[in-house]
């Protein structure tokens, strides 16, 4: 009974340290879903994702620094993983600018995505790739 209660105890006690070390499988990163709020590595432009879905066309806007206001649709193809995007019907938000159009419809594009865990690259249809964590 008291060779029971000591592997017990050794067994409770090398939980608790490998807990407290991380050694659980819980820790870690977490699986960070497709269509969130993104952040470009080195400059922490943000990129918003959120309110969309695989398939289905959503409103996507762009803000200029000037305050110009591009409203386009966005479309992912795939996997929350990997696939493509279109990005198109680009147009300038009257009234947004004192400048005018910024040239809203330059943004009309198509690329491709894959995701791991914790980051996202996009890569646009000339392989300008960004990062996004």
């Amino acid at each position: 009974m008291e060779q029971h209660l000591m592997k017990l105890i050794t067994l409770i006690l090398t939980s608790v340290v490998l807990t407290a070390c991380g050694g659980s499988s819980g820790g870690g990163d977490s699986e960070k879903s497709l269509f969130s709020l993104w952040k470009e590595d080195g400059t922490d432009i943000p990129l918003d994702l959120t309110g969309g879905s695989l398939g289905t066309p959503y409103e996507f806007f762009i803000f200029e620094a000037d305050g110009a206001q591009c409203d386009c649709q966005l479309r992912f193809l795939g996997t929350e993983d990997s696939g493509s995007y279109v990005l198109n019907n680009c147009a300038y938000d009257y009234g947004s600018s004192a400048n005018g159009d910024p040239g809203c419809e330059s943004y009309n594009h198509s690329g491709t995505f894959s995701k791991t865990a914790t980051t996202l690259t996009v890569c646009d249809d000339q392989q300008d790739c960004t990062e996004y964590r």
